[in-house]
């Protein structure tokens, strides 16, 4: 998840190696983007989750529009959701896009990592 309180994703191609599925961006305005910051080839299958009234803007503003899926929430619907199931073999990556753990069992990696936001399997998510 990308809070406002984020403004720029720097550096150019800070996400250019996590395999994003999914992207929730939280708040009223989504950041500045390089173009490059992600993995433009990869995203075509990913989902892009914002806040209802930004849809439009996203769909015609780069790096938004290079995602597959765009869908609008309500604002409430924006929190940090649960996960499910952490039986799953995942790569892990440090918000900044180093691979830190790889093909490894997400339980093992939640278990093991220190506190922090990291992408597992392709989520954000933070390890109290």
């Amino acid at each position: 998840r990308i809070n406002r309180t984020y403004q720029k994703c720097k550096p150019a191609k800070a996400f250019k190696n996590a395999p994003i599925k999914e992207l929730h961006v939280t708040g009223d305005e989504l950041p500045y983007c390089y173009p490059n910051v992600f993995n433009t080839s990869a995203l075509s299958g990913a989902t892009l989750y914002v806040n209802e009234d930004l849809v439009e803007y996203s769909k015609n503003n780069e790096p938004w529009s290079l995602f597959g899926t765009i869908v609008g929430v309500h604002k409430e619907e924006t929190g940090v959701s649960s996960i499910a199931s952490n039986s799953e073999t995942v790569d892990v990556y440090t918000m900044s896009g180093v691979r830190i753990l790889s093909k490894t069992n997400k339980d093992d990696a939640l278990k093991q990592l220190p506190k922090g936001m990291y992408i597992i399997g392709g989520k954000k998510v933070f390890v109290k």
